[in-house]
């Protein structure tokens, strides 16, 4: 909390950030929730996730404001004790954990099911550090084997577990620890083995430790923002089959990526060379678009956004003043780090808002913001500029992608074989937002496919962003992969 305290606009995204991760509630994709904070005489939070429904967003609404009442209640010497009898601030962690149950309810049972075999394997670790591991370990034990029979009992008894669990886990979270949790679990890429499962959820449980204090922090630094405060949610965009070519495989995809007949030839090759040495690209093309569940909408930052700009620009044709971003600080945060495209979206749309530091996972659900009739032209023709100046991006990184896989098809040129090749569903996905991304949709406005030009102008290539990058984020743990995508 010391470098965060010294760093107020780092306080402030973070904050944003936590608002959003003590809403997303749910496992998968579908609950992950954007936050703004505008001001206008009051203060304004708008938020939205990927996919609610009406009752659900009344009752998300609620919730955080209710959050927000009790942090302006509190006193500014009160901070979140360590100690699970001390009982000056229960209520914030205790409602954080009762409307994240279930997901909280899926880390404690799946780490009480392993955390037998991490016990009997750290016995045999006759180290100070193996030694202080298990001690850590087994003051943890009985505690969530309370919260463990909790998980099939009533919510009240399930909150007090958790608590319990939680602020224990904060105790033993000491830095040999998180070093010692970091190396059982650094190369092993099974999910499901006993020290991933226990580091995961130890790391995503003190998040919401983490998150109270975050909340804390942002209320001793700005006590404005928690009085007379509104909150509105913003409704989530409907997921829209997207109009595809009836014939979609690598060669016509790659035939529109370049305007070179050379380029496309070699690439096409590439192609080929998979197809043949077993790797299949082109059935991997067609599940990826033809799945009965392959609905993309638009992800809850860019509604976000879409939503506050549309917001400012009625406000504005009114004569009324607009909301401006609290602190001028034109940051959407996310419960999420911020998806590939999300990423390249915001990075090209002329508004200059910020958002949270990507992941580089790249999801196939996503599209951009639909364009209506009663819009202007202008807005037609920013958000044509922004794909325009994303898809040359997403076309390198394919072409780099296809030729990593090419190098890994053949087996006697393993001298030049790249030592971290993504995964084929990368690829895929790459290759099919170059089209699906620039599809023309149903009222959307969206250029037709056979018109698209993917050679990137000067002004995209000036403005293209790092590439280079490693995937990123909280140092509390607040990354969660269950929500799917693949990385880069």
């Amino acid at each position: 909390m010391s470098d965060l305290e010294t760093a107020p606009a780092d306080v402030f995204k973070t904050f944003v950030n936590k608002l959003g991760h003590i809403c997303d509630n749910a496992k998968g994709g579908k609950k992950v929730t954007a936050f703004a904070i505008l001001q206008l005489g009051t203060i304004q939070y708008y938020f939205t996730s990927n996919q609610r429904d009406e009752e659900d967003y009344r009752r998300t609404s609620s919730y955080i404001t209710s959050i927000l009442n009790t942090l302006d209640q509190m006193r500014d010497d009160e901070t979140l004790s360590r100690n699970a009898s001390d009982g000056r601030l229960p209520r914030l962690l205790r409602m954080i954990i009762r409307f994240n149950q279930s997901r909280i309810k899926g880390y404690i049972c799946r780490m009480r099911e392993e955390l037998d075999f991490c016990i009997n394997f750290v016995r045999g670790d006759r180290s100070n550090e193996g030694q202080a591991v298990l001690q850590s370990l087994e003051y943890l034990k009985p505690l969530l084997e309370f919260s463990g029979d909790a998980c099939n009992t009533n919510t009240n008894e399930f909150v007090d577990g958790s608590q319990k669990v939680i602020q224990a886990i904060s105790l033993i979270y000491e830095p040999f620890f998180k070093e010692f949790l970091r190396l059982r679990t650094q190369n092993n890429m099974d999910r499901n083995a006993p020290w991933v499962v226990v580091s995961h959820s130890i790391g995503r449980l003190l998040s919401y430790y983490y998150a109270v204090n975050i909340l804390i922090a942002a209320h001793r630094t700005w006590p404005q923002l928690f009085v007379d405060f509104e909150v509105h949610w913003v409704p989530s965009t409907a997921p829209r089959e997207p109009s595809i070519p009836r014939r979609l495989d690598a060669a016509k995809i790659l035939g529109k990526m370049s305007s070179d007949e050379d380029t496309i030839s070699k690439y096409r090759d590439y192609a080929v060379v998979l197809e043949q040495s077993g790797i299949t690209l082109n059935a991997k093309i067609t599940e990826a678009v033809r799945h009965n569940n392959f609905l993309p909408f638009v992800h809850a930052e860019v509604n976000l956004l879409d939503y506050i700009l549309r917001l400012q620009k009625s406000l504005r044709e009114q004569g009324n003043e607009i909301p401006t971003f609290f602190l001028n600080d034109r940051y959407i945060g996310c419960s999420k780090p911020t998806c590939r495209l999300c990423e390249l979206y915001f990075d090209h749309h002329p508004s200059g808002v910020v958002v949270r530091q990507g992941h580089r996972n790249m999801y196939s659900e996503w599209r951009a913001p639909d364009v209506f009739a009663a819009d202007c032209d202008t807005a037609a023709r920013e958000r044509k500029i922004t794909l325009e100046r994303m898809i040359p991006i997403i076309r390198d990184e394919a072409f780099l992608n296809l030729r990593e896989k090419f190098a890994t098809s053949r087996p006697n040129d393993s001298h030049d074989t790249p030592s971290n090749v993504p995964p084929l569903d990368v690829l895929v996905s790459q290759m099919n937002h170059v089209v699906i991304s620039n599809t023309k949709e149903r009222g959307a406005g969206w250029a037709a496919w056979d018109e698209l030009s993917f050679e990137p102008s000067a002004e995209s290539a000036d403005s293209a962003p790092e590439l280079t990058g490693s995937p990123t984020g909280d140092e509390d743990g607040d990354i969660d992969d269950d929500s799917g995508g693949a990385k880069l």
